[in-house]
């Protein structure tokens, strides 16, 4: 229960309903032989159609009788005279939303040597106008199983095959992966808004987009599989580029309009990179095996075609762009220069390279050349088992991350002095006494142009992901129980962090971070019991 000081009854009751259909129908037709004993064919027919309904209704009413009312009773709720208070706020939705699609595939395998398949595939969204609805998408993959020739015989390789591909894909995801999600779900074409000479008035909340289609996602990729030594050694390496065009992104149109932006097919990013995954038994015998594992990603991005006249989508306050020849929001920003010796104010550069420390908030922005993706991430651990006691491990990293460090800042923060804990680094502020320093000074007075400057922080990190010891009990120790198998173990995760970050977590997607929930140390004590 609330009350406001001029309204005589509180409360507040709140009541809403959703109803939720889906439904999805696939049907195959597969054919399937083989000829000669060398040549093995595949085809393969499908459809698949969802269709999906969306209903919902609620309402909040403010003020109720204490008399009268009773939760989720509906009863108690005070008339309008004339309080706008009283007003009940109702809500109801629907949407529908549909995908059709019919594909086939096929296969072709020679003698466990050569193999080539294909796919093609017609998709219809409910998210698109009929006109652009249909979208067609195919791919094709070849193989060579080099180590199944002849001249491989008596080789140290096990298993080698080369693998390549090539296809077309498509996004039909607007502003999301949700059957339910749209750009903009309101039916509500003219809102309230500011006219001319600040007058209040009505304008266009949204437009249409009759020429919105999907997106289509070009990739290539070459990948090599082997096992060799008798598989103590294994693993794979793919190289791949990808080409997604005609990306979703907002592009701007004349304020006349009164919306200065649409959503439209608009653009072109690049991604090339490699994958490896390797696994190697260093020890194996009959009582001991010791097995070491590596896996990695390098990313590298790059937009190639962007909307409007300069080529970027810089909305003028933004600290991330998006330009043609850079990577995919890009920090752009203001050069910081350190701390001014002589009184402690902060310094950057202009876009002169010159020395300031009053720099303009958007002439004096540039390329930083770094982002919040990762170039390179992966994970590596070890495998080792003694007779029935077992330890695993998982390390993972990513490198060449840059992220705002908001949580460090509030900690060094001199308008947070004495109200709440703060780090040490604050005593290393600058004084007449300290002048080489990289705290400010206390009475600094362009703190307030840091918010636009490229003070980023590496947040590069090794963790270790889990850590588990644990023991198998024989089936001599079981044979007078009811269990087939058992084991004992204890895991800890997220033990150490190996990083530069000074946040309370390297680990996140977002460009910035101020309290959030870091990822929790998490330790388990548990026992599995097979019967």
């Amino acid at each position: 229960m609330f009350l406001e000081s001029d309204q005589e009854f509180g409360g507040l009751d709140a009541n809403s309903m959703s109803r939720q259909l889906i439904a999805n129908v696939n049907s195959q037709l597969k054919y399937e032989n083989t000829f000669n004993q060398k040549h093995n064919v595949e085809l393969s027919l499908f459809t698949e159609y969802v269709k999906a309904h969306l209903r919902g209704f609620g309402f909040t009413q403010n003020g109720l009788n204490p008399k009268t009312s009773a939760p989720y009773a509906g009863t108690g709720y005070i008339g309008y005279d004339n309080t706008p208070y009283y007003v009940p706020d109702v809500n109801a939705n629907k949407v529908d939303s549909g995908l059709f699609s019919y594909f086939a595939y096929g296969d072709y395998d020679y003698n466990s040597m050569f193999g080539l398949s294909g796919t093609v595939r017609r998709d219809a969204s409910y998210r698109f106008n009929t006109t652009n609805r249909w979208g067609t998408f195919w791919s094709v993959a070849g193989r060579w199983n080099i180590s199944e020739m002849d001249f491989m015989d008596n080789s140290a390789f096990n298993m080698l095959k080369l693998r390549a591909s090539y296809g077309k894909t498509g996004n039909q995801n607007i502003a999301g992966e949700s059957l339910f999600t749209l750009p903009n779900a309101t039916r509500e074409l003219y809102s309230a808004t500011t006219g001319y000479n600040n007058q209040n008035t009505i304008g266009i909340s949204q437009l249409g987009v009759a020429t919105l289609k999907w997106e289509e996602i070009y990739q290539a990729n070459i990948g090599l599989d082997f096992e060799v030594f008798d598989r103590r050694l294994r693993g794979s390496v793919d190289v791949y580029e990808k080409r997604t065009e005609d990306l979703y992104q907002g592009v701007q149109i004349s304020a006349i309009n009164a919306i200065t932006s649409i959503n439209k097919n608009f653009g072109t990013l690049k991604n090339t990179g490699i994958e490896f995954n390797i696994n190697a038994d260093v020890i194996k015998t009959e009582d001991f095996r010791l097995t070491l594992k590596a896996n990695g990603a390098y990313n590298k991005n790059k937009i190639e075609d962007m909307p409007g006249p300069d080529g970027n989508s810089w909305d003028g306050e933004s600290l991330t762009i998006n330009q043609e020849g850079k990577m995919l929001n890009e920090y752009y920003a203001i050069p910081y220069a350190g701390v001014n010796p002589t009184n402690g104010n902060l310094l950057f550069y202009d876009i002169n390279g010159n020395l300031t420390e009053n720099p303009d908030p958007t002439a004096d922005r540039r390329f930083t050349g770094k982002n919040l993706f990762p170039s390179m991430q992966g994970g590596f651990g070890f495998d080792l088992d003694y007779k029935n006691f077992f330890v695993s491990s998982l390390f993972t990293y990513v490198t060449d991350v840059w992220r705002y460090d908001y949580d460090y800042s509030g900690l060094i923060d001199r308008s947070n002095i004495g109200v709440f804990n703060l780090s040490n680094d604050i005593q290393r502020a600058w004084t007449p006494e300290n002048t080489r320093t990289d705290i400010p000074s206390l009475s600094a007075t362009n703190i307030g142009l840091d918010t636009n400057s490229d003070r980023l922080k590496d947040a590069s990190y090794v963790r270790m992901r889990y850590l588990t010891l644990g023991y198998n009990f024989t089936p001599e120790i079981l044979k007078d129980t009811f269990f087939g198998q058992a084991r004992i173990y204890v895991q800890g995760e997220n033990l150490v962090t190996w990083t530069k970050w000074r946040g309370w977590d390297a680990e996140s997607n977002r460009a910035s971070d101020q309290y959030q929930y870091p990822t929790p140390r998490i330790y388990t004590l548990g026992i599995e019991l097979k019967f």
